[in-house]
């Protein structure tokens, strides 16, 4: 009887070891389940990573596009050209449910909406850009004023820089046009001035007419043969900050209802053939009238933009236009702003 309760005990502590040395099953099903909850969390935090992602690179490629073309500058690649009257901002056919029709556009009309914040496409542009800003009579500081937001509209992509730290982006400057009594063209500032859109902006303002400090506005634009004769002088091209390296110039003519002389269309083709400057113009609350002269001065109509009013003016339009030309003058390399033609090339 002892032997047999020896032998009990013995087997008792044998169990008793044997159960302490391995695990059981309920222990191995909860390690089990542990690890695979440890996995699903880690899966779900690779798909959750793979969701932003992808959208992370939605948005990306959104921003990076390039803007919707505008058929009216644009061949279609392995398409036929589709061409619109030059100026009149009528839509691409892309869009057919914009119904734009230029100088009869009204606030309310329908218009296309083209991506101009494209830091991708427009910042690399490489240009030597001056306005050439009539302050005559035929414009006040309510028309500059619009004249300025449409240039902030333009460019707000564009890098704009100056200085012997930044030979490349865009450079502006500004000449100011008064009317013929005040005897000179103004240079309001030359290629090294212009650093940021900010002092851009701020320049284009201080460009109108002051009527306190400045004489009193006239009527006339005589003085543009003046500021072209300034823009091909020394002070500009050596002195001015204009880069020989380049093949970009452009003078952009802003005006209302002035007309260039005959002098200023044929200096202005003389500038043009020897590649100092291309031309184009902006012909803002024109009557009609000055159409013409405009299109010879800069070389050609496509080279002509239009608008009669703001919300015109401002509807991204025009300004996809200019943007759309100085992009491609700096993509074929030769500075050409194909004014006698919808197409561009590069």
């Amino acid at each position: 009887m002892l032997g047999r309760i020896r032998t009990i005990s013995y087997d008792l502590r044998e169990g008793l070891k044997t159960s302490l040395s391995s695990p059981s099953k309920t222990v191995i099903i909860v390690g089990v389940v542990l690890i695979l909850g440890v996995l699903i969390l880690i899966a779900g935090g690779i798909m959750l990573g793979i969701g932003i992602h992808k959208s992370n690179q939605k948005e990306y490629i959104y921003i990076t596009n390039e803007p919707v073309k505008d058929q009216s500058t644009i061949t279609p690649p392995g398409g036929s050209q589709s061409t619109t009257t030059p100026g009149s901002g009528t839509n691409p056919s892309s869009q057919p449910q914009s119904t734009l029709t230029g100088n009869n556009a009204s606030p309310t009309t329908p218009v296309p909406e083209y991506n101009l914040d494209n830091a991708t496409v427009y910042s690399p542009i490489v240009a030597d850009i001056v306005i050439l800003l009539d302050i005559s009579s035929a414009t006040n500081a309510t028309i500059v004023k619009d004249i300025n937001d449409f240039f902030n509209q333009t460019f707000q992509a564009f890098n704009i820089s100056t200085g012997p730290n930044s030979p490349g982006y865009i450079h502006f400057a500004i000449l100011r046009i008064p009317g013929d009594s005040w005897g000179v063209a103004l240079v309001a500032a030359d290629f090294n001035t212009v650093t940021s859109i900010g002092l851009l902006q701020m320049a284009l303002k201080n460009a109108a007419a002051d009527p306190i400090y400045d004489p009193p506005v006239t009527a006339g634009q005589t003085l543009l043969n003046q500021a072209l004769n300034v823009i091909n002088g020394t002070n500009f091209l050596i002195d001015g900050g204009y880069r020989t390296s380049i093949q970009n110039h452009l003078a952009i003519y802003v005006t209302t209802n002035s007309a260039p002389s005959a002098a200023d269309i044929a200096l202005a083709q003389t500038l043009r053939g020897n590649s100092t400057y291309q031309f184009m113009a902006l012909a803002y609350q024109s009557d009609g009238t000055n159409i013409n002269a405009l299109t010879q001065f800069v070389g050609g109509p496509y080279c002509v933009l239009q608008a009669s009013s703001r919300p015109e003016l401002l509807n991204t339009v025009p300004a996809y236009k200019l943007a759309t030309k100085i992009l491609t003058a700096w993509k074929n390399g030769t500075g050409d702003y194909f004014c006698n033609t919808s197409s561009i090339y590069y």
